[in-house]
């Protein structure tokens, strides 16, 4: 009878190779890009003669300060040390920034991060927990394709000349004066998110390219002006403030689909009849059941027509409670403002959704 331990002391089936090392460098960058820093890419370049330089020509390259806490001053010199070792006909398809409140870095540090990210054609750029004013030398990349800032001050982002932009995502930015996005800077931004920006007087938004647009709020972005010929597809949250986002100008002749979700907020309803009559030409509508609720004890629409006039959906979220916690799960959806909502269309056209809130819970 064949000994089972002798069995399993042969070797495997094939070559006995590192088949991990037969990939393609492009496939084996494709791993890297998911690991969370480029340090740790570079630590591979010991488990063989192959590996050694792979890490030296990646595209996409990821600096997190967070995982330097223990030694600070070793983020700064490992980026120094991965950017001086790579290779220089290589260029950036992305370079991911994040910074930390635990390592103070000097200016002179980050600006020479981007502008080497810039000057090897970089596409996509994220900068995380940046807590400075955005970098110059990004304001005229000609090559970015992305960019996502995070807690950044973006005063200076309406001076920009970025010619290839198509998506722009904002969150915790904060601004003086007024923001705009005109085409004259953004001419094929096509999507643009802005979640919690604050700080300013006013923010325009006037690009023809952009289709999609995102607003997470706590009503500090000032006046809001939002006319974009070619919107398809509208969303603005609202969860844990007592300030609605003003509009005070809203155009979307194109839109087809729109989402309001409101949560909370006190003595708006002017403010939120003007956002609903903004998106008037939406043909799929989602709203929060609190968001009628306010309208129904606040309003009277006897004399009122409803602003949708080409909807064929409308979907209620029933379930989230926003920040007041006693407004419970079981809020009753008012019938007449249903009626009211869907009034300038025939009723039987109309596709009425009623679906579990997903969104806040």
């Amino acid at each position: 009878m064949e000994n089972p331990k002798r069995k399993r002391e042969q070797p495997a089936e094939g070559d006995g190779k590192d088949r991990l090392s037969d990939l393609e460098d492009a496939l084996i960058h494709h791993i890297f890009s998911f690991l969370p820093d480029t340090k740790f890419a570079a630590r591979t370049s010991v488990l063989s003669k192959r590996w050694k330089n792979l890490w030296i020509s990646l595209p996409d390259l990821t600096f997190d300060a967070s995982f330097y806490r223990r030694s600070p001053s070793s983020f700064e010199n490992f980026v120094r040390y991965a950017l001086l070792r790579r290779d220089k006909n290589t260029n950036l398809c992305s370079f991911h920034f994040c910074l930390d409140n635990f390592i103070v870095n000097e200016a002179a540090f980050r600006d020479w991060g981007i502008n080497y990210a810039v000057a090897h054609g970089v596409r996509h750029v994220d900068l995380s927990h940046w807590e400075h004013f955005m970098p110059s030398g990004l304001l005229g990349c000609r090559t970015l394709e992305t960019l996502k800032l995070s807690g950044v001050d973006v005063s200076d982002l309406s001076s920009a000349c970025f010619g290839v932009l198509t998506s722009l995502h904002l969150t915790s930015c904060e601004f003086d004066g007024g923001l705009e996005f005109k085409d004259s800077s953004f001419p094929n931004l096509a999507n643009l998110h802005m979640h919690n920006v604050c700080g300013g007087v006013s923010v325009e938004i006037s690009g023809s390219k952009l289709v999609y647009f995102e607003m997470e709020g706590e009503g500090k972005e000032g006046e809001v002006r939002l006319c974009a010929p070619n919107l398809q597809h509208f969303k603005y949250s609202l969860e844990d403030s007592d300030c609605l986002t003003d509009f005070v100008d809203i155009d979307l002749p194109s839109l087809q689909r729109a989402e309001l979700l409101v949560y909370y907020c006190v003595d708006q309803e002017h403010e939120m009849l003007r956002l609903l009559n903004g998106i008037c030409n939406a043909k799929c509508a989602t709203l929060t059941v609190y968001l009628l609720e306010v309208l129904n004890f606040s309003w009277s629409f006897d004399c009122e027509t409803s602003p949708f006039h080409n909807l064929t959906s409308l979907k209620l979220l029933v379930g989230g409670r926003g920040r007041d916690p006693s407004r419970g799960f079981r809020l009753k959806i008012p019938y007449e403002i249903v009626t009211y909502l869907i009034g300038a269309a025939h009723p039987e056209d109309v596709d009425l959704v009623i679906e579990e809130d997903k969104y806040n819970w």
